[in-house]
């Protein structure tokens, strides 16, 4: 992502759950932040699930200045047959600049 207040999605995914439940995103990654407060709120990563129009978001994880593997988890509930979007979603705010590489997305669909 470029440098200046942004945020956008890093990684996405879609697909359409065949039953309602309960969706277990796990999302490992590799990323770096810049010129930021290291571990602060300057470059923030988190995972999201988009389903009907509305967005989802699980709690955001502080990244740091040097390059390292991290791992964000969100746990959602969606319903059959509604095309879901999941992935990884970056924020910077302030003079930074923040990279994500390596990006695996994982999910498991607990039915009820």
């Amino acid at each position: 992502m470029a440098s200046g207040s942004s945020s956008g999605i890093v990684h996405s995914e879609t697909f359409t759950p065949d039953a309602d439940g309960t969706l277990v995103v796990t999302i490992n990654y590799d990323c770096q932040g810049t010129d930021g407060s290291d571990w602060g709120s300057s470059f923030t990563s988190h995972a999201f699930c988009t389903q009907d129009g509305t967005t989802t978001n699980a709690t955001a994880v502080p990244m740091s200045t040097g390059r390292l593997s991290q791992t964000v988890r969100g746990i959602f509930e969606v319903v059959s047959g509604l095309s879901c979007e999941i992935g990884i979603y970056g924020t910077i705010s302030g003079a930074v600049a923040a990279s994500w590489w390596n990006v695996h997305i994982t999910a498991e669909l607990i039915k009820r």
